[in-house]
């Protein structure tokens, strides 16, 4: 039986929480606080959770920029530095060994 670090559930219809290296994520919040004692630890913008939160959804597979744009800002018009950035900001957040560049092609969640 494989273990992750990895926990996503409902707590409502709307909102998802993922628990990830003693943090929590929830999509109808941008702050991300402290598993023991719920303590605030960060902020992360919308489309950085929509990202996180459906990669860990979809561990294992590759994802292309042009995907993730489309799943962080839907149909809003960003460049691909966008997606990068936001990344960046979440492996400096959670770890840089969770999500895998795969050059020329995009990313992997694989915690």
């Amino acid at each position: 039986m494989d273990s992750y670090p990895v926990i996503e559930t409902n707590h409502s219809e709307n909102n998802v929480i993922l628990e990830l290296n003693g943090k929590i994520v929830e999509l109808n919040t941008k702050l991300i606080r402290n598993v023991e004692n719920g303590y605030v630890l960060a902020t992360m913008p919308l489309a950085y959770r929509k990202i996180i939160l459906f990669m860990n959804r979809h561990r294992g597979e590759l994802f292309s920029v042009g995907q993730l744009k489309k799943i962080g800002w839907e149909s809003e018009k960003v460049t691909n530095s966008s997606v990068i950035v936001a990344i960046s900001e979440i492996r400096s957040l959670f770890g840089d060994g969770l999500i895998i560049t795969i050059t020329g092609e995009g990313y992997v969640f694989q915690p």
